[in-house]
């Protein structure tokens, strides 16, 4: 009846499950991104996850998570008894451990809590089985009767003279007198800390997901291109792209009348691309004024020559004018000026910053660098918290190369990226990984602190994170971002959630054009692998199609 049951800490570490299973392990990265790392964080204990209900229940005060997953809704009538349950028999056998900060180890829960999980889930399935069958019965033995004439009316006059009461009984009224019981301030009390311990990377395969990286000859890891789909025919793409050009005609020279009735067609699915409507205004003008005047001969010819000056122009605005290799840019730092090399991150609220962050600290830490983190949102609740889980899920993949840098909420950020530079030169840091607060970017006062904040130190890199499903909001994002910082430039942008837009990846051509800033890295996915440098091609060949 239960497809899954499995403990684990906040941070991703699997104590122990039921089941390896694809469809299950997915249900954990669904949870733990959702609930715990994610900036939102709005998900309900109780949820649905393709055909999966899962529920969860946290033990707050060690950090400890337990999860189930069903599909068969019999299973609904006993899971929070059994995770009530759970909870606190794994709370009671390993509590000595827990206030010690360490976790049980596999043998310790498989000689002690497993036991006891298998004999409660044999014993409330017992019970919600013949729950059933009694309900069954009771459902085909009793025939209904007809209440006689006298009842019902005794029992409509009953109705009319006393009020409704409810099963539950009667609600008691809240008390606003500022005091809490002990149970209240158990349940508001969040500051538990993740154990300090060194899992194996088997136990945090949930957040590393599948790497991309590759080795050069050198030795460097370099993060591989967003590829297209492995089962696409190249062919098709080539003969369907653009196929409203047939109304064309060849032996001819083109003219302006012969090309606005195709490019306004053009322009409509740029847009339904995802492209803001006046780039892709921009766009079918510039192709325009270099096709008028062409001969082409045959219908063939004509199909290809618009099609190559698409290309030629898309190519053109997506490919960067500079070098986006981040990791000579960190060595020759480190080389020529012997300090930390600094990258900050910025952009609205919710569009991934710091599960960004932890993956260039993840990819980062793979060529060896010492990684300083600082915690510069001093406003979002829980953003230290969250930087905190990935710092330590880091830790123990990577060892201790990698240091979170917090001097809590309510402080000037530039007060602290100043307290922060200044520490990691002392410790030998490499490379300083800056996290910042969300902010509306219409909002000139929180723009206006953004530009303090990049002028307190030296930033090598200020790079905006924007989300890919966004929509045409991200050509505004960009150029208020981009005009905040007027004492500079930003370096580039990293575009978020990819992997949820699928073909329709204009916001990248709107914002590359619009500020004339390049795309880094772009992000597919919730793990700390899923990075990618962007293929231009790739993002032609989407637009095209």
């Amino acid at each position: 009846m239960l497809d899954l049951f499995a403990v684990t800490t906040k941070g991703g570490i699997v104590l122990w499950k039921t089941s390896d299973s694809a469809a299950c392990q997915k249900c954990l990265q669904v949870l733990f991104y959702e609930a715990f790392l994610s900036e939102r964080r709005n998900v309900e204990n109780s949820f649905h996850q393709g055909r999966f209900t899962i529920q969860f229940q946290e033990s707050i005060q060690n950090s400890i998570v337990f999860v189930v997953a069903f599909q068969d809704a019999k299973a609904e009538a006993f899971t929070q008894t059994l995770l009530n349950s759970m909870h606190n028999v794994f709370i009671n056998l390993f509590q000595e451990q827990l206030q010690k900060k360490k976790l049980p180890t596999e043998s310790d829960i498989l000689n002690n809590f497993v036991p006891l999980y298998n004999a409660k889930l044999a014993q409330l399935s017992k019970v919600s089985e013949k729950e059933k069958n009694n309900v069954q019965e009771t459902t085909l033995l009793e025939k209904p009767k007809a209440p006689s004439r006298e009842k019902s009316r005794n029992k409509a006059h009953a109705s009319r003279q006393a009020p409704p009461t409810s099963k539950k009984g009667k609600k008691e009224l809240r008390k606003w007198d500022d005091q809490l019981t002990s149970e209240e301030q158990e349940a508001l009390n969040y500051s538990g800390k993740t154990p300090d311990v060194a899992p194996t990377s088997s136990q945090l395969s949930n957040v590393i997901g599948d790497t991309n990286f590759q080795k050069t000859k050198k030795g460097d890891v370099v993060i591989g291109d967003l590829e297209a789909d492995p089962n696409q025919n190249p062919s098709a793409t080539s003969s369907t792209a653009f196929s409203f050009f047939s109304g064309l005609i060849g032996g001819k020279y083109l003219k302006e009348d012969d090309l606005d009735p195709v490019l306004k067609k053009v322009q409509e699915h740029l847009i339904q691309k995802n492209v803001a409507n006046s780039i892709s205004l921009e766009l079918c003008k510039s192709v325009k004024k270099s096709l008028i005047g062409k001969k082409v001969g045959s219908f063939e010819s004509v199909k290809q020559t618009v099609n190559a000056a698409f290309r030629e122009t898309l190519t053109q605005i997506l490919t960067p004018s500079t070098s986006l290799d981040l990791l000579h840019s960190i060595r020759a730092v480190q080389k020529n000026e012997d300090r930390p090399y600094t990258i900050s991150l910025i952009g609205v609220n919710g569009v991934g910053k710091s599960t960004t962050l932890a993956k260039l600290a993840y990819w980062l830490l793979s060529n060896n660098f010492r990684i300083l983190v600082a915690a510069c949102d001093t406003f979002r609740s829980g953003a230290i918290e969250q930087l905190g889980v990935h710092v330590r899920n880091l830790q123990s993949l990577k060892g201790s190369s990698i240091e979170l840098f917090a001097q809590g909420y309510g402080k000037d950020s530039s007060f602290v990226v100043k307290n922060a530079v200044e520490y990691a030169k002392k410790n030998n840091f490499d490379v300083i990984l800056i996290d910042t607060a969300g902010r509306r970017h219409n909002d000139q006062r929180l723009m206006g602190s953004l530009e303090k904040f990049t002028k307190a130190t030296k930033l090598d890199k200020i790079f905006q994170v924007a989300e890919a499903l966004v929509g045409t909001d991200s050509l505004a994002q960009a150029k208020h971002f981009q005009a905040s910082l007027y004492h500079r430039p930003l370096d580039g942008f990293i575009i978020s959630k990819v992997d949820t837009v699928g073909k329709l990846v204009g916001v990248m051509v709107g914002m590359v054009y619009s500020v004339r800033v390049p795309i880094v890295f772009v992000g597919v996915g919730q793990m700390y692998s899923d990075l990618r440098t962007l293929s231009v091609d790739w993002v032609v060949d989407q637009l095209m199609k």
